[in-house]
């Protein structure tokens, strides 16, 4: 961890040109990380990485291979990539494949699933309740005659001065609660949904619904993974409906409106401390069928419960919807909505298994 660490002016290295929204700097039990070194607003794009090397995923990829690609980088970029670790405690004694698969993310390209190597983008920390969120962009990087291909990371709440920066390493872990999450890491997370109290509970709930409407919207649940309680109890009409995808949209949004308080109720959760997080959940159904819906009567029906101030009579008008049937129903994507409607900030790139 001394001043002549290789990550000291990682930084430099990628971005001659300059940078300032944050530096590198050891974090306490994981190695280095990125912290905040000005306010950085939601939204806010903190960072545009270039990849060094984009090929296709090979889990059978050898030590050989990775010395080819290492071999046909440019002299800058080999000099970065010299300076990357698998552990930022650890020194030069990692192989050239341990550092490529340290410091590489897998996303889907094309039609094919790709690995990418990011300097600087490999140093973020993982979170299950991050304030980053990545995504992939051709920019106009400075000193670049071209757009390059980039992972992007942006902002999803407000980063105070200070503040590390942090991913989620899971492409599906807003679906997942936290002992699902610890069973994919290869280390113990320790941020705030993950630590055992209220907060790990409430989102724990939360996480499982998202989960249950998902496979209610769209008949599937996380591929590999057994059903959770979430899908065991669902009626088993209902599973078979949503599964081939044969149940009308206006009957399933109003199901799971009652679903979900259900299943509230019977473990005890709705209470007046999580009523907010309940009239989300509902208005976020509601949006949901305005964007789907078609008939105008049906329509009509949305707004009138929009404008209702309590749960209750938010679900009570739309359980006028129960049982009929629209023109978008077998003709419209059911949206795969559970992402946007209650989880922010989340990757959807894959999980990597380390710890820096």
């Amino acid at each position: 961890m001394g001043k002549n660490h290789p990550y000291r002016d990682l930084i430099a290295s990628v971005f001659p040109y300059g940078f300032n929204k944050f530096e590198l700097r050891p974090s306490a039990g994981k190695g280095w990380g990125a912290f905040a070194s000005v306010a950085i607003s939601k939204d806010t794009t903190i960072l545009s990485d270039p990849f060094m090397i984009v090929i296709d995923e090979d889990p059978e990829r050898t030590e050989s291979d990775v010395a080819k690609m290492v071999g046909g980088l440019d002299d800058k970029q080999k000099e970065t990539f010299s300076r990357l670790r698998v552990n930022a405690e650890r020194a030069k004694s990692a192989t050239l494949l341990d550092t490529f698969n340290a410091n590489s993310f897998c996303f889907p390209l094309a039609d094919f699933p790709a690995q990418g190597v990011v300097a600087i983008t490999a140093r973020f920390n993982h979170s299950c309740d991050p304030n980053g969120k990545l995504d992939m962009a051709l920019v106009q990087v400075p000193g670049a005659d071209e757009p390059q291909a980039c992972m992007v990371t942006a902002a999803v709440r407000d980063i105070a001065v200070g503040e590390e920066i942090t991913i989620s390493y899971g492409t599906d872990f807003f679906l997942r609660t936290a002992s699902e999450r610890q069973a994919s890491l290869s280390f113990a997370c320790d941020c705030r949904v993950c630590v055992p109290g209220p907060v790990r509970e409430e989102e724990d709930a939360r996480r499982a619904y998202a989960r249950r409407h998902r496979f209610l919207m769209t008949g599937n649940d996380i591929p590999g993974s057994p059903p959770g309680f979430h899908i065991e109890h669902v009626h088993p009409i209902w599973r078979e409906r949503a599964i081939n995808r044969t149940t009308p949209h206006c009957a399933q949004l109003t199901f799971e409106l009652i679903g979900n308080l259900a299943i509230l109720k019977a473990l005890g959760e709705l209470t007046p401390n999580n009523m907010g997080l309940i009239k989300n959940l509902v208005v976020n159904l509601l949006n949901e069928a305005m964007s789907t819906l078609q008939a105008p009567d049906h329509l009509g029906v949305i707004r009138y419960a929009l404008m209702q101030t309590t749960v209750a009579n938010m679900v009570g008008v739309a359980l006028l919807l129960q049982n009929r049937n629209d023109p978008a129903d077998g003709v419209v994507p059911i949206k795969d909505a559970a992402k946007d409607a209650f989880i922010k900030g989340v990757s959807f790139w894959g999980i990597r298994h380390r710890h820096r």
